[in-house]
């Protein structure tokens, strides 16, 4: 994290759109982003590319579920089977950006490989992450 913000030269930009922005009009030559912004920047005619890391990338999944005993288990089970559907998985690449779970409507060009991501230790981290950044962020940019 100290490499990674004296990287930033002292700025941090106000939102995640602006790496984007900062990026096509050659003010920076990389940026951290969401795999969606990123497409859907492309899509509206910005001039970047993505690039993963070759250690590979994390990834966390969206999620349905059912809950056990629920009062209406049959409707649950069929919007589950409505989301998971074609129609849905396709618009969710083309108007979402997000990838697909139907493999049949991978558009993936990139060799991207995934590493291990724990959620759960993340949540339980989250204070102490954001502690340890915000000391660091003190450090390298008083």
């Amino acid at each position: 994290m100290h490499r990674f913000l004296k990287n930033l030269n002292g700025e941090i930009l106000p939102r995640s759109s602006s790496v984007v922005e900062q990026i096509a009009y050659g003010n920076c030559y990389i940026g951290v982003m969401l795999e969606d912004e990123v497409i859907r920047s492309i899509r509206e005619g910005y001039d970047v590319a993505m690039v993963f890391p070759k250690e590979g990338t994390s990834a966390v999944c969206d999620g349905l579920a059912v809950i056990a005993n629920c009062a209406h288990e049959d409707n649950a089970r069929l919007f589950i089977d409505f989301v998971l559907g074609k129609d849905v998985q396709q618009y969710l690449i083309t108007q979402c950006y997000r990838r697909s779970v139907l493999s049949e409507l991978s558009t993936e060009e990139t060799n991207t490989s995934f590493i291990p991501y724990d959620s759960d230790w993340s949540s339980q981290q989250q204070a102490n992450i954001l502690a340890l950044w915000n000391d660091i962020l003190q450090e390298v940019m008083p």
